[in-house]
């Protein structure tokens, strides 16, 4: 959000105008399966999974088929004065590409073959958004909970080749809502426009909408289309720091120490004592939570049991059981490898 802070003498005669642009990012998630508390037998691993690997990139499209120069879907807009279009990428799109995890969204690219008529757009505005839609019914566009990720009053690009926008602030993806991507802009008015690569949509309706104005850059309504802008999505994760650590591994063998202070989604904790874990998860915007985890470690001590004649029928109850755990129960099997008692 855009803040305008105004200062000026009480007369008015002078003022200074400053304009702030505050991002707000989302915090860091961890595992929700995960339980906060484990009750564990000595000296056993056990896998805290906080944070997931994420895929680097994700490309929906196929980079095969670019729009004509008058089109008015293109990465750079110049026919017109102001262009808005949006354009809806689903999460089983992502999940097939292997983006089956949660994540955050650093920068999205699109890929052009010439320039248009101009290198600059002015106030070039890429916006996201999480909906469970797939399609546009009508012709509104999609309005409500957008994120601004990209902003640029003036905004030079290359003639050709990928069109990277590094995002100002991360966009968290929660692994199952669609995409919505927003993108508004300042053309000169005349002109080609980039001739950019799309993939056409066949029998789930409309995944595009797109409009142009000459007086206003965010229309409300514009017109349906089944043809949307290849994009590239560039992924970073969550980073997690532990802290004791002590008996903590990356490996469920217990080879391979985990080093206090390094980046570590998950490892292994070996039981010999009670400890409580802290997670300290930094997302790629600097937002952090952190999260306890509770090891009780269960010490079970091997029971002594002496060979013993009884001369009838006698219950296993009487059998004489030294060093058996105490409040603890000895149940007793037929063979090495029964699971009855």
């Amino acid at each position: 959000q855009v803040f305008t802070l105004v200062a000026s003498q009480s007369n008015g005669i002078c003022e200074d105008i400053k304009t702030v642009r505050v991002l707000a990012g989302t915090k860091p998630v961890p595992n929700p399966a995960l339980p906060a508390s484990f009750d564990v037998c000595k000296n056993t691993m056990t896998l805290l999974d906080v944070v997931t690997p994420v895929a680097s990139n994700l490309t929906v499209g196929n980079m095969l088929t670019t729009t004509t120069a008058n089109e008015e879907i293109s990465a750079y807009l110049q026919s017109a004065k102001y262009s808005k279009q949006q354009f809806i990428y689903k999460a089983s799109e992502l999940i097939a590409l292997g983006g089956n995890k949660p994540g955050y969204i650093t920068s999205l690219s699109f890929e052009t073959i010439n320039s248009g008529a101009s290198f600059t757009n002015k106030q070039y505005t890429v916006k996201l958004m999480l909906s469970a839609n797939t399609t546009f019914n009508g012709t509104n566009f999609y309005s409500g909970n957008f994120t601004t990720v990209f902003d640029q009053l003036n905004y030079t690009h290359t003639f050709s080749g990928t069109q990277q926008f590094n995002f100002d602030v991360p966009f968290y993806w929660d692994g199952v809502s669609n995409i919505i991507v927003e993108v508004i802009q300042e053309g000169q008015g005349s002109g080609n426009n980039a001739q950019t690569y799309f993939n056409t949509t066949t029998g789930i309706g409309n995944v595009g909408m797109f409009a142009t104005n000459e007086t206003n850059s965010d229309v409300l309504t514009g017109t349906g289309t089944t043809k949307r802008l290849d994009v590239n999505f560039n992924f970073g994760q969550t980073e997690v720091s532990w802290l004791p650590a002590t008996n903590l591994y990356l490996d469920a063998a217990g080879t391979v120490l985990y080093t206090q202070g390094s980046n570590a989604g998950s490892v292994y904790a070996l039981a010999n004592t009670s400890t409580v874990y802290t997670a300290t998860l930094t997302a790629p915007n600097g937002c952090t939570v952190s999260k306890d985890y509770t090891f009780n470690s269960i010490d079970v001590p091997t029971p002594i049991v002496q060979n013993q004649n009884f001369c009838k029928v006698t219950p296993v109850v009487d059998v004489v059981v030294t060093n058996a755990p105490a409040n603890g129960t000895v149940n007793f099997y037929s063979t090495a490898t029964s699971t009855v008692a």
